[in-house]
């Protein structure tokens, strides 16, 4: 049984990140653990798992679990293992896909257009149907990372905007059948400072600032929390997104 968490904390809650393991998805689940929480981040490349567990100074509340979450098979198998382990879920917050590019539509190869919308759009509906009723069980936060992509056509990666603009309507639509589930789509267009980019311009955000948004909005008190779409464009309004109301 979980324990009530503090207002200054997410103590006592079980969190699961799908896509834990990415640039961004590390920052997230950093913050989340420093805030409290334990969190289950699946994944399909083992050796991922181990060099995030390994990053992050190998946590007891940091629970890997082996799971490809774009099969449906295997997200059903990782909701039996984190109802054994956590009971349920408090919140979910999926960071999935990966960025390709390098053609214009009329010349995007078929499998290339597939894997683009099997990473970046129908994991994530299979992450959201498989994890959301166990979120909405705790009245708890679905949250969805997009990229910049949705709100505009990417030249040369259009299936990229194709599959950013659906995600958007996913959430919507996730909004709209779940009564007592909190969601929202926290829009990132801006370039995002991780490990692997450390460096660059002064109002890009950082992936730990990305994860302590993240915190807020999965507490419940950040400052703009009401709201089912949350765009963010730099760090000023990152950080004005995780303030408390006054």
């Amino acid at each position: 049984m979980t324990t009530a968490p503090t207002a200054q904390s997410l103590v006592g809650r079980c969190v699961l990140v799908a896509g834990g393991t990415g640039a961004v998805g590390e920052g997230v689940v950093r913050q989340l653990l420093e805030a409290g929480a334990t969190v289950v981040v699946p994944g399909r490349n083992e050796a991922a798992l181990e060099r995030l567990s390994e990053v992050l100074g190998t946590p007891k509340t940091l629970l890997t679990m082996p799971a490809d979450i774009g099969d449906d098979e295997r997200a059903h198998w990782l909701r039996g293992e984190i109802m054994s382990v956590c009971g349920g879920l408090d919140a979910a917050v999926a960071s999935l896909g990966g960025w390709i590019e390098g053609h214009d539509l009329d010349h995007l190869p078929i499998d290339t257009w597939r894997t683009v919308l099997d990473n970046n759009l129908t994991s994530h509906w299979i992450a959201a149907r498989t994890f959301a009723p166990m979120v909405r069980e705790r009245s708890g936060t679905y949250l969805m990372l997009n990229g910049g992509a949705a709100l505009g056509p990417a030249p040369k990666a259009g299936a990229m905007s194709i599959a950013a603009g659906a995600q958007r309507m996913l959430a919507q639509v996730l909004d709209a059948e779940n009564d007592g589930l909190r969601v929202h789509s926290l829009v990132l267009d801006t370039p995002i400072l991780t490990r692997a980019r450390p460096e660059g311009r002064p109002s890009w955000p950082s992936a730990e600032e990305v994860g302590r948004a993240v915190v807020a909005l999965l507490r419940g008190d950040a400052k703009r929390s009401p709201e089912l779409e949350l765009r963010v464009r730099n760090r000023a309004q990152l950080h004005a997104l995780a303030q408390p109301p006054a």
